[in-house]
């Protein structure tokens, strides 16, 4: 069987090849990719990837998979990448397209391009449900207070972004609608998947995460006492506005907490271009940091590797997902792989992945009293240790590379021979 995935981000050996730094994402998609080929060793593979810093289409085999990256559809080049789209499908021939993610355009481009063929859909998120959460317990006076005329001028406010992220939903409905076979893993993608199309059949299958978390366990003597960490706080769905209003009560009865986060976050640009370029959620965290006397309680870094990120798992006392909506959030699956002590807000497909109280905890997202009180529970040890490693079997078992595999391959055999 001749299998083309589809993916919006470059996976790593393109990127390597392309001289482009590996992304978050390109990391589980890879070992994912990885294990399938293991598991089936006697099909075709190949991956499309879409990316601007391509001006034509690329084609390249490496490690017995072809990759194609061409560039994001736009008005100017619609016509000569449905041409490349064509060109593609010629080429490989595809049995099978597993599209990844509805998140982008660049998918429902190609099954237009090529409506003939077979697809499924794995869901990611939805950012027809997303939308609706952007701009979720923000305050929007404030907001507009802090909006700079470089992001009028470039169409990029956050107020823009949300605007974004239901445009591309409407897209996302269609392709949603335009297939047979869909593939998720929450009772919450699911359903919306059911409301959108329920003529689709949906496939369970979970997910297979980056390699590096699989072999280590966080240890209490190990780690940085009344630390958190905190994946990803640039964009407003992951809620860290919320966050910073928790921490005050967290601080009060623990005044040496720190703060860790693991994506880039430039609250104070000394250079010029990066003062224009700063945004009016920035600005607005800045503000809830400076209100609430937090400026030396919080570090960011800058784009950690995938093995500085698990380091940085390990030396917390607590990881927090704080987002406003997720499907299955993997940096709460790499938390629990790794045993640390995990808490998430209730949101989206969470409950899913964390049974209250036995693999983890949640609390209402609007409510950062709740959040506080669980890290400070955590912080003074009065949880059940049982916890922890109920998480990590349950993440183990969840996120087993080898069974979510298998049953990808049993997935694609069973569309292929529905035909």
């Amino acid at each position: 069987m001749n299998i083309l995935w589809i993916s919006n981000i470059l996976l790593p050996d393109i990127s390597l090849y392309l001289n482009q730094p590996v992304s978050f994402g390109g990391g589980w998609m890879f070992s994912s990719l990885s294990a399938i080929k293991q598991q089936g060793p006697n099909n075709e593979y190949a991956v499309l990837c879409f990316s601007n810093i391509v001006n034509s289409l690329i084609t390249k085999k490496i490690n017995n998979i072809t990759y194609y990256v061409m560039p994001e559809f736009c008005k100017k080049n619609r016509n000569q990448n449905i041409e490349y789209c064509k060109i593609i499908t010629k080429s490989f021939n595809p049995n099978l397209v597993h599209i990844h993610g509805t998140e982008q355009e660049n998918a429902y481009y190609f099954l237009n391009a090529n409506p003939d063929l077979e697809y499924v859909v794995s869901i990611q998120g939805l950012l027809s449900v997303c939308s609706r959460y952007y701009l979720s317990h923000l305050n929007r006076i404030r907001l507009l207070k802090y909006t700079t005329i470089y992001e009028l001028i470039k169409h990029c406010t956050i107020f823009d972004g949300q605007k974004s992220y239901k445009r591309k939903g409407k897209t996302e409905l269609k392709l949603i609608q335009s297939v047979n076979n869909i593939i998720g893993r929450t009772e919450w993608d699911k359903a919306h998947t059911w409301a959108i199309n329920s003529n689709a059949t949906y496939y369970f299958c979970n997910e297979t995460l980056r390699p590096s978390f699989y072999n280590k366990k966080w240890e209490y003597n190990n780690c940085e006492p009344y630390s958190i960490f905190i994946s990803q706080a640039k964009n407003p769905i992951k809620g860290f506005h919320v966050f910073l209003k928790a921490l005050p009560l967290i601080i009060e009865k623990y005044p040496q907490t720190r703060v860790y986060i693991g994506s880039s976050l430039d609250l104070n640009p000394h250079k010029l271009k990066e003062k224009i370029k700063m945004g009016s959620y920035a600005k607005y965290l800045r503000y809830l940091i400076k209100k609430y006397n937090l400026e030396d309680k919080i570090v960011c870094y800058n784009g950690l590797s995938e093995a500085q990120m698990c380091n940085q798992y390990l030396k917390c006392n607590v990881f927090v997902s704080s987002s406003a909506i997720e499907n299955s959030p993997n940096s709460v699956g790499e938390a629990q792989l790794l045993g640390v002590p995990t808490i998430s807000s209730y949101v989206g497909g969470v409950g899913s992945m964390i049974t209250h109280d036995k693999t983890g905890f949640y609390y209402r997202y609007d409510e950062p009293e709740l959040l506080a009180y669980h890290v400070c529970n955590i912080f003074a040890g009065n949880y059940s240790k049982s916890i922890l490693e109920q998480e990590q079997i349950e993440a183990q078992r969840r996120h087993d590379p080898k069974t979510n595999a298998l049953q990808m391959l049993n997935i694609y055999n069973t569309i292929y021979n529905k035909k």
